[in-house]
C-alpha cells in the first residue's frame, strides 16, 4: 500500500510539472521603434468642445505642431481617445478635429 501512494504522489507531481514547465518557451512579440525620426514633434495641444445643440455634437480638436519634416513624410491621421481622425497641415501644424459618436439619451415615465 505504501508503494502505490507514493507511486501516485510521484506521477502526480509528474503530472504537474509536465504542465508548468514546457517544452517550448512562450514567445513574446514587441514592437520595435525607431530610436530617432527624421523630425519632431513639439508638445500637442488639444481642446475639448461641445455644439450646445443636440444635434451638434461633441469633440476634440488636436492640434500637432511638426519640426523639420520633409516632403517624403506622409502624416495622414491620428489616433486620440478612442477616436481616430485625419490630419491637416495648416502652416506648421497638423489639426485633426475628432467628433464623438452621438450617445442616445432615453428618457422613461414611470
Amino acid at each position: 500500500m505504501k508503494l502505490l501512494r507514493k507511486a501516485s504522489y510521484v506521477s502526480a507531481l509528474a503530472i504537474v510539472f509536465s504542465f508548468t514547465y514546457q517544452c517550448s518557451s512562450s514567445k513574446v512579440e514587441t514592437s520595435q521603434f525607431e530610436s530617432s525620426t527624421a523630425f519632431k514633434v513639439e508638445p500637442v495641444v488639444f481642446q475639448e468642445w461641445y455644439a450646445g445643440l443636440k444635434v451638434g455634437g461633441t469633440g476634440i480638436n488636436v492640434f500637432v505642431p511638426v519640426v523639420n519634416k520633409s516632403d517624403d513624410i506622409v502624416i495622414d491621421s491620428i489616433y486620440f481617445r478612442n477616436l481616430k481622425g485625419k490630419l491637416a497641415q495648416k502652416n506648421d501644424k497638423y489639426v485633426a478635429i475628432l467628433k464623438k459618436p452621438f450617445a442616445k439619451l432615453y428618457l422613461y415615465n414611470s
